[in-house]
């Protein structure tokens, strides 16, 4: 059986190091009765993480790591071993491409700021939750927060990057436009492009590199489908209300999102529904080992099981697993049910997130192992592929 693959793109194993948080957001899923996953918050023991990146370490193909999910990664108290780990382990470890960080940078000390920039080329992007330009819109937005901490720490890392002679990792600076702080909008971009070019001006043109930039990120917020309407309003509004156009220059990127995703006339129009990419690409791993197939499920009633008791391979190559991605294949998304009985993935509203292409489903079932099942399999989905372009 192969699943992992180099034609597969954008494979990723996600891993929550804790779903606990340092902040109150009133838009997250910390407000929920229980926390996040609906029961008790916790943090990946040490030799359970080390588990895991050892058995991800056998795979052949190319992989990468997201080490978050519903909680503050470097709230962690091991984040430091587990980045010394990972970068001893990185420096054999051809299969991984790289590592990716979620944050809200408060408890990014200078220690910990050093320790991802050494990760270097490993750690290409560092994604920074921000969305505020100052103090009192921090506090409604980041409940809990300090900006001023914010802003000195993620100043240290820039300062300390140039001062190491890097460019990794590079900043996505991210406001997600809300009613509480649209009106900053502007504000938040200007402020930033002062200190990015402030602090790259002196650097000589070596430095740069044209596809490697610090990035200013005005997105949409994430929301149910009953409230995407408003949400796609407030954006747009917002957007036009400011001028603001997505550019590149020399210290700096700017991505302004013109296109909801949501709407691509692609999306609304198809009348067969692609698997989603979760179950064949991004495996999820929560903090006390359960395995999933999807970050649409942090509840995990679609648990593949836990990896304190199996193996990554059992669990992920595993009938259930192949299971949910058969039925997907064949469009019976209604027969993959949890416990209960509900058709979660039926009535997903993360649907076709992120892509996955029809020729990454027909090379997936060429090679797995009953071959005259999984031909008819692909005549299926090719006929119907057809039939919907018609």
């Amino acid at each position: 059986m192969e699943l992992w693959n180099k034609n597969f793109k954008d494979q990723y194993t996600l891993i929550e190091l804790t779903d606990c948080c340092n902040l109150k957001c009133p838009m997250c899923s910390h407000n929920r009765p229980g926390g996040p996953h609906g029961d008790s918050t916790g943090f990946m023991d040490l030799e359970l993480f080390k588990k895991i990146i050892n058995e991800l370490e056998s795979k052949e193909s190319p992989n990468a790591l997201k080490l978050f999910w519903l909680g503050e990664s470097l709230l962690h108290p091991q984040i430091d071993e587990i980045l010394i780990f990972l970068y001893e382990k990185i420096k054999n470890l051809s299969s991984l491409e790289y590592i990716d960080i979620h944050t809200n940078g408060l408890m990014m000390t200078p220690e910990i700021a050093d320790l991802l920039i050494d990760l270097n080329t490993k750690l290409p992007r560092l994604t920074l939750s921000i969305d505020a330009a100052g103090q009192d819109t921090y506090s409604k937005v980041r409940v809990g927060g300090d900006y001023q901490k914010l802003m000195t720490n993620i100043e240290y890392l820039l300062r300390s990057r140039v001062k190491k002679g890097q460019i990794f990792p590079s900043l996505i600076l991210q406001f997600i436009v809300m009613g509480v702080n649209s009106f900053e909008t502007e504000k938040f971009v200007y402020n930033w492009i002062d200190i990015l070019n402030d602090l790259k001006k002196d650097l000589p043109d070596s430095f740069f590199h044209s596809n490697i930039q610090d990035t200013i990120w005005i997105k949409r917020e994430d929301v149910s489908p009953k409230y995407r309407e408003h949400s796609e309003k407030l954006y747009n509004d917002t957007i036009n209300r400011f001028n603001l156009k997505s550019v590149i220059e020399k210290n700096y990127e700017l991505i302004v999102s013109v296109t909801n995703l949501w709407d691509e006339p692609e999306k609304v129009s198809k009348k067969i529904r692609f698997p989603c990419s979760g179950p064949f690409k991004t495996p999820c791993i929560k903090w006390d080992g359960e395995l999933t197939v999807c970050c649409f499920d942090p509840t995990f009633e679609l648990s593949l099981g836990n990896l304190n008791n199996h193996s990554f391979n059992d669990l992920w190559f595993s009938p259930k697993a192949d299971y949910i991605r058969y039925e997907m294949i064949r469009g019976n998304f209604s027969n993959i049910k949890t416990a209960d009985n509900w058709d979660k993935c039926f009535n997903c509203s993360g649907l076709d997130t992120p892509k996955l292409e029809p020729g990454e489903i027909i090379h997936f079932l060429e090679n797995h192992d009953n071959k005259q099942e999984h031909r008819s399999m692909v005549l299926d989905f090719l006929e119907r592929l057809e039939g919907d372009s018609l």
